[in-house]
């Protein structure tokens, strides 16, 4: 089960064209399932939209760092309940990247709800050996979605852009 809390109303603006919970749970239920989660029923998972006020607070308290991040993954696997943690979201930064990388919203918040996941599922991107396998799943995920892949159609042109 997938319990999602919307804690700023302005998240339900973000994906005006259909039910912005559904769409998140869509999308992670595509996550789990592609990464041998089949039973969907089996596992419960927790997914926060918040502001950056909160993420500053969570990512203070969870990883030492005082600043906004667009999404925080907290892997707390139990085994017995099938609960595998919780992913945060915050809407301003996110709002704030899509900007600059010129991306599609639906699509940007789907690759944020693909990269706290595959945290959630143990991946990382702390080596750059990591972060390859993590970015090539990533890739994957969304391309088999039918969006575009993230890193060669926003990040890189950034990056491009700075130079």
């Amino acid at each position: 089960m997938i319990e999602l809390t919307v804690t700023d109303e302005k998240w339900c603006e973000f994906k005006k064209d259909s039910d912005i919970e559904e769409y998140i749970k869509f999308i992670l239920m595509e996550v789990l399932s592609g990464n041998g989660y089949n039973k969907i029923e089996d596992i419960s998972l927790g997914v926060m939209c918040i502001d950056d006020e909160t993420m500053i607070d969570l990512n203070f308290r969870f990883r030492n760092e005082e600043k906004p991040t667009n999404v925080l993954s907290l892997q707390e696997i139990d085994q017995s309940t099938g609960y595998l943690g919780d992913i945060f979201l915050s809407l301003e930064t996110i709002q704030k990247e899509i900007a600059i990388y010129k991306a599609i919203p639906h699509e940007y918040l789907a690759f944020l709800l693909i990269h706290g996941t595959l945290h959630i599922l143990g991946y990382d991107h702390d080596t750059d050996h990591k972060a390859d396998i993590m970015e090539g799943l990533e890739t994957k995920m969304m391309l088999r979605l039918g969006f575009q892949d993230p890193y060669t159609t926003y990040f890189a042109p950034y990056e491009e852009e700075k130079k």
